[in-house]
């Protein structure tokens, strides 16, 4: 199910930016909202916590620092999960977050629209998988996306919305949302206290703000989809 090259594949089928334009530096106030606990979940009831920030990218240096600072900080088994239409950026956030894991060749990261799960050696595995092609979640569990999920790797997945039913309860999704010819926004969700812990990281190298500037209804955390036929829960293995 691999293919070689600069990185191995499973086959199937924009520092932020300074100037009058860049978002202002929220971080002495608070720049990722935890949510209520009555809605977030927290201790004793077995929902995950979550908290929310949002990063104003005005161009395609400031979607490259948010990616590398936010790959510096992620751990063994982290899922992200990017959505947003088609020239959003989700593939150049890729690289940005594996060359902040220390890949030796970013540009090696390239959109796997057919190459379904694309493996990159770094500080820790990066698994880059694309589900634009998927007609449903269950093709990419029979791909054995699993082992991905709940590995010791990075799992960067884009167009994650089409799969939201194999995604782990818990996750960093962001969402990309296009402003101008190169400006995005970038709503980040941490559901998952590992998450919260890095979304409160991030906001202290990088600027975020705790408010979207307009409602949008795929930022939040993604939905689990109704169970799918042959589609297992998405939990991780037993040790």
């Amino acid at each position: 199910m691999t293919a070689s090259g600069q990185g191995r594949g499973t086959t199937s089928h924009p520092h932020a930016a300074g100037g009058a334009d860049a978002a202002p530096d929220a971080r002495a106030a608070t720049p990722v909202a935890q949510e209520p606990a009555s809605t977030a979940g927290g201790p004793g009831d077995g929902t995950p916590p979550r908290a929310t920030a949002t990063a104003v990218l005005t161009d395609e240096a400031a979607t490259a620092e948010l990616g590398r600072q936010l790959g510096e900080l992620l751990f063994p088994g982290a899922v992200i999960a990017l959505t947003g239409e088609l020239g959003a950026g989700k593939t150049a956030l890729c690289r940005a977050i594996a060359e902040g894991l220390g890949i030796a060749d970013p540009a090696a990261v390239t959109s796997p629209t057919f190459v379904l799960i694309q493996e990159y050696a770094a500080r820790l595995p990066i698994y880059h998988c694309d589900a634009y092609r998927l007609r449903h979640a269950a093709e990419l569990w029979e791909l054995g996306i699993d082992e991905y999920l709940f590995g010791d790797g990075v799992c960067l997945i884009e167009w994650a919305d089409r799969v939201a039913a194999v995604l782990p309860p818990e996750h960093l999704h962001i969402a990309l949302v296009i402003r101008g010819l190169q400006r995005r926004e970038a709503r980040l969700t941490a559901v998952g206290q590992a998450y919260v812990a890095v979304l409160e990281r991030l906001a202290a190298v990088f600027p975020l703000s705790p408010r979207a500037t307009e409602p949008l209804a795929q930022s939040g955390p993604l939905t689990q989809a109704p169970p799918e036929q042959n589609v297992p829960a998405a939990t991780a293995p037993p040790q």
